[in-house]
Formats: structure tokens, sequence, C-alpha cells
């Protein structure tokens, strides 16, 4: 579906391992408050969110197969975050109190990577 860039012989990727390749092994910048996000992941299903180095449980979501081009839904128990792919260095996060995703979104975050 997607084509990694740096193989001269197109390898194409899942939705799932695109978005883990995409978010991992970088620092992403909230200017707006001064934050670092890191992105964590052992198993290419679980991402950890880790803000300004601390590690939260409840900061821990599955790769959802509602996620679609460059949307993607993360989800737990109780919770949903939505992650969209602006640009080759930028992200909009976004966080809903619930599962299904209708429910108490948080503000749209600007995330940026270096």
């Amino acid at each position: 579906m997607y084509s990694k860039q740096s193989n001269p012989v197109e390898e194409k990727l899942s939705s799932r391992e695109y978005i883990f390749r995409f978010l991992l092994d970088k620092e992403w910048k909230n200017s707006n408050q001064d934050t670092t996000i890191v992105f964590k992941s052992s198993d290419m299903n679980t991402l950890e969110i880790i803000e300004n180095g601390e590690s939260n449980d409840t900061l821990l979501y599955k790769y959802d197969v509602r996620s679609k081009e460059d949307s993607f839904v993360f989800t737990s128990n109780k919770s949903s975050c939505y992650i969209d792919i602006k640009g080759e260095n930028k992200i909009i996060c976004q966080f809903a109190s619930n599962v299904e995703g209708n429910g108490g979104l948080s503000v749209p975050i600007e995330l940026t990577s270096k």
C-alpha cells in the first residue's frame, strides 16, 4: 500500500507498518506547549506515547483497523487517539475520551519532528 522510499526496490508496507515506521525513533515537538513526545512500540501493534520522558500507562494504545490513508486510529480500553499525517515531518494528534471516538475530543495538537 505504502512504499518505502529509501529502498531502490520498492517495498510495499501495510498501513500499520507505515504509521509505526513513520512515528517511531523520532522526537516530536509541540511548540505551543514546549513539550517533546516520543512514540514507542515493541510489537508494531501497541503504541506508547511518552511525553517529556515520562511513561504513563494510560497512554498505551492499540492500532485500530478503522485507520485509513493518512489518518490513523489507536484505541485503549477507555479512549482513542487519532493521528493524521500532514507532511514529511508533521502530524496532528487528537484524543477522544471514549473508544468510539465521538466523545470529549481534545484540541488538535500539531507535532513536528526534526
